[in-house]
């Protein structure tokens, strides 16, 4: 069995996120916070997200 090794493989720096996406992820933090507190796990936690996901609104 013959095995080839990949060599020169290259890790870009990732873009700063913009604006938008550091607010959003914060209300997301703080939407997580909150389910939390009021008691829910994190199965229902992604439930809700993907119900607000394929509502589409």
């Amino acid at each position: 069995m013959l095995s080839r090794r990949r060599t020169g493989t290259v890790v870009a720096p990732t873009a700063a996120p913009s604006g938008a996406a550091v607010g959003i992820r914060a209300q997301a933090r703080e939407f997580v916070e909150r389910a939390r507190a009021a008691g829910l796990g994190e199965a229902e936690v992604l439930d809700l997200v993907r119900g607000a996901l394929m509502a589409g609104d």
